[in-house]
């Protein structure tokens, strides 16, 4: 199953110091992160039998004003409360788009699955 919505900017990432996790900017952002993917269909929980791949796509207006691997953990902390299940992930950032704004996929994916793909340690 994939999900793919977007959220407009401002667009804040995530940096926490004692206080800026609960900043006003921040926990908007959150919330509409959150808005956003409930529009798409994206669940509120994880499965914990199943595996999640986030990658997020950022459009800056002009120059990027924060990391892009922040804007990625802030969009995480946005959909899911608890995101142990998001093994994957990637983003991209494109500076002077002319609009500020990031594109996310969410890909559920089986654990099943992975089990080619895993290291056996057994001797």
């Amino acid at each position: 199953m994939v999900w793919r919505f977007m959220v407009e900017g401002p667009l804040v990432g995530h940096k926490c110091s004692k206080s800026s996790c609960f900043s006003k900017p921040y926990v908007n952002f959150k919330s509409l992160v959150r808005l956003e993917a409930n529009l798409a269909g994206v669940p509120q929980e994880l499965d914990p039998k199943g595996t999640y791949t986030l990658r997020t796509e950022v459009f800056w207006q002009k120059r990027a004003h924060t990391d892009t691997i922040n804007i990625q953990k802030s969009v995480e902390d946005g959909l899911f409360a608890k995101d142990r299940r998001v093994l994957h992930g990637g983003y991209s950032a494109t500076e002077y788009a002319g609009v500020e704004m990031v594109v996310v996929t969410v890909e559920r994916g089986e654990a099943d699955a992975q089990k080619d793909s895993r290291i056996n340690r057994s001797k």
